[in-house]
């Protein structure tokens, strides 16, 4: 893994960090949601972690949530809190369902002027778990650049 340098934000466009942890790897990583970490600022994103962070909220807002953009987000949390998901094969077919959905989302956003780094090229389930009442999926990001890294949804949820 290669050290990022302020010179690497040069004439891109950043967003604000929100989710944290998750960095470049090929174990799987729980992001922790928080505007700024405990003795740290607040931080900027770019690039792969820039990607991932568009992925995950994605993946944790509702279609029709948003009143201005009624088409963004997935049905993955809806699936989970109807009681739809009872085996990990149907959770495999949640996610599933909510990456076509979220990839449609990405590409409108997506314009020929972002950097490879920040656009999707795939998402790739790695592994499922369903226990009780928590439902887990590793999962891998890819960006159109190459760049891949692994990643944790937990979601809690009542059967």
């Amino acid at each position: 893994m290669s050290t990022v340098t302020t010179n690497d934000y040069i004439g891109r466009t950043v967003d604000l960090r929100v989710w944290h942890g998750g960095e470049v790897s090929e174990s799987a990583e729980q992001l922790t949601g928080a505007l700024a970490l405990s003795g740290q600022a607040g931080t900027i994103t770019a690039g792969l972690q820039k990607l991932a962070q568009r992925v995950y909220v994605e993946l944790l807002q509702e279609v029709g949530s948003e009143p201005y953009f009624p088409s963004r987000g997935c049905s993955y949390l809806t699936e989970l809190r109807s009681g739809a998901v009872q085996t990990p094969v149907e959770l495999l077919n949640a996610f599933a369902r909510a990456s076509q959905q979220l990839r449609r989302v990405l590409l409108v956003e997506e314009s020929d002027d972002m950097p490879d780094d920040e656009r999707l090229g795939a998402i790739t389930v790695l592994n499922v778990v369903l226990a009780g009442e928590v439902a887990a999926v590793t999962f891998s990001v890819t960006s159109r650049a190459g760049d891949a890294a692994v990643y944790l949804m937990p979601a809690n949820f009542t059967l």
